[in-house]
């Protein structure tokens, strides 16, 4: 079975293969770019990727739920939850290929 798992190590590879840096400053770039990203959401900002996405953090409020095992409401409570929007560009390649295979 072939593992389709992009993790940060896969992606500090890729960067040591294009750019041609070293493993350990690749890493370092890879871990630095999803900090600046985390950052970014935990001070409320929109976090735009130009030609990738767009990550935003919403608001929920407190509501009343049901636990599906023994079907008695719940409340759930108020958090924050990521929301990503892929660009054009991604959405558009993800259906492209879709109607290839």
């Amino acid at each position: 079975m072939i593992d389709k798992t992009i993790t940060k190590q896969t992606l500090s590879k890729a960067l040591t293969n294009k750019v041609g840096i070293a493993q350990s400053h690749a890493l370092e770039l890879v871990d630095l770019f999803f900090k600046t990203i985390a950052q970014g959401l935990e001070e409320d900002h929109v976090v735009k990727i130009s030609r990738f996405g767009t990550f935003k953090v919403l608001n929920k409020k407190e509501r009343l739920g049901r636990n599906p095992k023994n079907m008695e409401d719940a409340i759930i409570s108020a958090r924050k939850v990521v929301t990503f929007k892929a660009s054009d560009i991604i959405r558009n390649k993800l259906n492209k290929s879709d109607k290839e295979t």
